[in-house]
């Protein structure tokens, strides 16, 4: 069962594509913010670049990521858990 804080890969398709008819997406680590029931989960993309809106999470590595990430709260999105990737790893008990 997935919980708040796990962090998941998701093909994240970014919202000015998705307007523009444009569905580019990328695969990239995003982090649950919140589960709603059994179906769907909101999530928020993480990233490696610096952007508004984000918070830096202190242990990455704990956390099962590769490279220092961030995580974009300007980026979320619900997503059907059927639709989530591989598992990465939880956010420390220092980075809730």
């Amino acid at each position: 069962m997935m919980d708040k804080y796990d962090i998941y890969r998701y093909e994240m398709q970014f919202q000015q594509d998705f307007l523009m008819n444009n569905p580019r997406t990328k695969d990239r680590p995003c982090i649950i913010k919140e589960v709603i029931g059994d179906e769907a989960v909101i999530v928020a993309m993480i990233t490696t670049k610096s952007h508004q809106n984000q918070y830096i999470i202190r242990d990455w590595k704990e956390a099962g990521l590769d490279k220092p990430s961030y995580i974009n709260y300007g980026v979320i999105q619900r997503v059907k858990v059927t639709d989530l990737g591989k598992y990465v790893g939880r956010l420390s008990d220092f980075d809730i």
